[in-house]
């Protein structure tokens, strides 16, 4: 995180970075950044200290500022302080001094120097011989000290400190924009968005091509829910800066936001060109991609972006999510568990653990992660979906075609809704009308490895035995370990009476569930079918086996 100091004699420079916040909703990957300021570095007259020592002095402060500005942090804070121990009264050196030590990772002292700053600077010393008479505070000096200083508050999360320098800077220099800026950012630190979009906005009319001010007044009115101002302010920053990395990357989040999955991935591309390796952008490009149901491009991306940033729980819960949208849920478990202990509360995170439940048939024990899931984000469409489709389990079908309308009729294009949809109406025994919701949802999301296979399903019920084939064919080009596409396939082959192939389909369904009982018996089926009496009696005796190890293991106290 950077701040912007004056060169000495007056000649400004602007440098800055970004920080990259925790996101809200479906892990989206955002940049806020730190607003840039001028610190003024004036001299003092030659005549209000002796000759030699105000040399000294301005040789040390020319000099601090010189490798402040080459990156030597270390060289540049001893010759502030040296600075210091010859003028104790310069406000100037003890700014530079504080927005050094900031730059080095020293929040503690930067504050004392910059607290110390500000005292200074609106108290400047008396004039030589004139007790009485004091210098004219330099406000712009003191504004920009002051809005340094609400950054180090900032950082460390002292929000309502951060505030109180913020709001003293905008006060003392109104005109300065990147003290609205700042003023901003704490505010949406503190969960305050209006008041925050109201300085952004104040910024942004002061500097209206300023990249930092159109990026965080688009990011906080996406948060917001004012997704297409979002995008018209995010459009006109890029008009004027069409190769800043981060507007392009924040006018990707607000268009994959308004579901414009294609365009965002245009924004994400564009910002990938000019800075291959940023984390943000392969994360919006790898969600882009899901949206769209290029999942192998999807899996690419994510897994670069969380190379990248493995601490990063945004992009390992979205890594993880992929994962499990694909079925491959032994990827799915070490993701999840590296953010076990920082993210157990999450909803996305509590999704994950009831999927991953359901998916080793755990039903019941996913029940609970679900109500915690929804309780944290009631309007969670994935989440809700998951806990209408359980109620198939719980024998509660009405309730979860209630459910899933519900949510429906506020989330229309959620794929993972109408997937669920079809569950219950398939539970009905409505197969035509669960294929309609089936086709909804991969409408809304090509290829979707799930709706794809009860696709299938639904066709096989409607003796549509050759078509359901293809379908989950195409699921396991993309994962051969789907274990519910092999299983519904190798069952689907049984129906066909083709039992050859079903009884290989089986085999390798098996492999991916050795535990499954049900899978054996159905080998031992179509075996026998085949004519292959031998082995399908083999293939029975292990099913029992199963069972009676499954029964002995429940009996247990």
């Amino acid at each position: 995180m950077h701040h912007v100091y004056t060169r000495l004699g007056g000649s400004w420079r602007l440098v800055g970075a970004g920080v990259k916040p925790k996101s809200s909703g479906i892990p989206i990957a955002t940049l806020a950044r730190c607003a840039l300021l001028l610190l003024v570095c004036e001299f003092f007259n030659a005549s209000l200290l002796p000759q030699a020592p105000n040399l000294e002095f301005q040789r040390q402060l020319q000099l601090a500022q010189q490798r402040y500005q080459s990156g030597d942090l270390d060289g540049a804070i001893g010759n502030y302080q040296q600075a210091i121990k010859l003028n104790p009264q310069s406000g100037p050196a003890y700014s530079g001094l504080g927005s050094a030590l900031m730059d080095k990772g020293n929040l503690k002292d930067a504050i004392a120097a910059l607290e110390q700053a500000v005292a200074l600077l609106e108290k400047p010393p008396a004039l030589p011989g004139s007790p009485q008479l004091r210098r004219t505070p330099d406000l712009l000096s003191i504004a920009v000290t002051l809005n340094n200083l609400a950054l180090a508050y900032y950082q460390v999360n002292r929000f309502d400190e951060a505030f109180a320098r913020a709001d003293r800077a905008v006060q003392t220099q109104p005109a300065l924009s990147n003290c609205w800026n700042t003023r901003g950012m704490v505010l949406e630190a503190q969960g305050k968005f209006e008041d925050a979009i109201t300085s952004y906005r104040k910024a942004n009319g002061i500097s209206p091509k300023n990249a930092n001010m159109s990026h965080n007044l688009g990011e906080a009115l996406q948060k917001k829910g004012q997704i297409e101002e979002a995008i018209t302010v995010l459009q006109q920053g890029i008009s004027f800066h069409p190769e800043d990395v981060e507007l392009l990357t924040a006018y990707g989040n607000a268009l994959y936001a308004k579901e414009r999955f294609t365009d965002a991935e245009a924004a994400y591309q564009k910002s990938l060109a000019i800075r291959a390796d940023s984390p943000a952008a392969l994360f919006g490009l790898g969600i882009a991609f899901r949206g769209q149901g290029k999942y192998p491009e999807a899996l690419k991306a994510l897994t670069r972006a969380h190379e990248l940033a493995p601490a990063d729980t945004d992009t390992t819960l979205a890594l993880a999510t992929l994962y499990a949208e694909m079925g491959r849920y032994e990827e799915t478990a070490p993701l999840m568990q590296s953010v076990s202990n920082t993210n157990a509360g999450d909803p996305v995170y509590l999704l994950l653990q009831a999927d991953t439940l359901i998916n080793d048939n755990r039903r019941k024990e996913a029940l609970p992660f679900l109500q915690q899931a929804l309780t944290a984000r009631p309007d969670f469409p994935e989440a809700t979906a998951t806990f209408a489709s359980l109620q198939i389990d719980l024998g509660q079908v009405p309730k979860g075609v209630e459910m899933v309308q519900a949510a429906l009729a506020s989330h229309s294009n959620s794929p993972d809704l109408h997937n669920s949809y079809g569950l219950l109406l398939g539970a009905q025994s409505k197969f035509a009308e669960a294929q309609a919701e089936y086709e909804k949802a991969l409408a809304f999301r090509p290829n979707f490895p799930d709706a794809t296979i009860n696709r299938a399903v639904a066709l096989t019920r409607q003796n549509k035995a050759l078509e359901a084939i293809a379908e989950f064919q195409k699921v396991l080009s993309l994962n051969p370990k789907n274990l519910k596409a092999q299983a519904n396939l190798a069952g689907t082959l049984l129906s066909a009476k083709r039992y050859e192939d079903a009884a290989a389909a089986f085999r390798l369904a098996i492999a991916l569930s050795p535990a499954d009982p049900d899978l054996r018996t159905n080998l031992g089926i179509a075996l026998e079918k085949a004519g292959h009496a031998a082995e399908a009696q083999k293939a029975f005796a292990e099913a029992e086996k199963l069972k009676s190890a499954a029964g002995r293991s429940h009996a247990q106290p």
